[in-house]
């Protein structure tokens, strides 16, 4: 296969499997962009993208994927080709899309509340959809601001002192409201594939990135989950 504008040759081999393919060898069609299947006595061919082959078989090829926009919808079919969502498209209006894909990722987070240190000596790990201990607004604002806040993406740079604001506020909610100290992330995909090596301009690319965001003295500080903390604005 050719990668990037340079067109660079990757050779990958991959076994012809019968769960996969049956017993019939299919013949291989291909148009740039997809992968095309067909099998022995079919009158067209079954297409599958490059990247969904590439992912669903954990074939790396040498690519990480960079993070230029974070943001959160309750509309996630539409809300990413509406033209209306500024935030989104100035993101990738700069991006050459000849020499690089673009790609919309939709995360799931699960939000747990974990007791510390309670004066009643209980310990307790729950789900907040079970207990609703943070309401479903706070909880998506903290999560997307505070992503918003770790991979400090380019795009959202005129932002960042709105974004930044509302992330001091929430963080002040939490502890006022529900005596909740930190905010902890654990952001790994289920499948162990290159095209979830996540980077940006102010993280290091990895398939799997931990951070904490705890106030202190009216300053949002960022750190390990478990460690010292280090305020990223200086």
């Amino acid at each position: 296969m050719e990668v990037g504008v340079e067109k660079k040759i990757k050779e990958i081999r991959m076994l012809a499997r019968p769960e996969i393919f049956g017993m019939n060898i299919p013949k291989l069609l291909d148009d740039g962009r997809f992968i095309l299947l067909q099998f022995p006595g079919m009158e067209h061919p079954v297409g599958i993208n490059i990247h969904e082959f590439l992912m669903m078989h954990c074939i790396n090829i040498g690519v990480d994927t960079e993070v230029l926009y974070v943001g959160s919808t309750d509309d996630p079919a539409r809300r990413p080709l509406k033209r209306n969502h500024r935030g989104y498209s100035d993101s990738i209006y700069g991006v050459n899309t000849t020499e690089k894909d673009v790609f919309v990722y939709y995360n799931l987070f699960k939000a747990i509340s974990i007791s510390q240190r309670s004066p009643h000596n209980l310990q307790f790990m729950l789900g907040n959809s079970m207990i609703d201990e943070v309401q479903k607004k706070d909880e998506g604002m903290l999560l997307e601001h505070g992503l918003i806040h770790y991979f400090g993406a380019k795009s959202q740079e005129k932002s960042k002192g709105l974004e930044y604001g509302r992330l001091r506020s929430g963080l002040r909610k939490l502890k006022q409201k529900y005596n909740i100290s930190s905010v902890n992330y654990h952001i790994e995909a289920e499948t162990s594939t290159e095209y979830w090596n996540l980077y940006s301009r102010e993280v290091s690319r990895s398939g799997r990135h931990e951070f904490s965001l705890v106030l202190q003295e009216n300053r949002v500080l960022i750190g390990k989950a478990k460690g010292t903390m280090t305020d990223p604005l200086g």
